[in-house]
């Protein structure tokens, strides 16, 4: 069992792009401090509002982490975009 209550999310109807713990909005309002302690645990939390993910709990690390893969994914679609341009 995960820190939150919820067994690890391993099958769901949406991707869940490698975060296995999931909580409801009531789990979240109830058990905060849980959520929060399984977010810095592992990858973060998906918070579920009407059985669909509405937020994403995860550590400023983490946040970060996203950020520049993002910043490095944007650099080199310019790198590539500027190649075809110039032949």
């Amino acid at each position: 069992m995960s820190p939150i209550g919820y067994e690890k999310h391993l099958t769901a109807m949406y991707s869940t792009q490698g975060i296995t713990d999931v909580a409801s909005v009531t789990e979240l309002r109830t058990s905060f401090q849980d959520v929060v302690d399984a977010a810095q645990e592992g990858d973060g939390v998906i918070v579920q509002r009407n059985n669909e993910p509405y937020a994403v709990l995860m550590t400023f690390d983490g946040v970060k982490s996203w950020q520049e893969k993002i910043k490095e994914q944007e650099r080199r679609i310019n790198e590539l975009e500027s190649q075809i341009e110039n032949g």
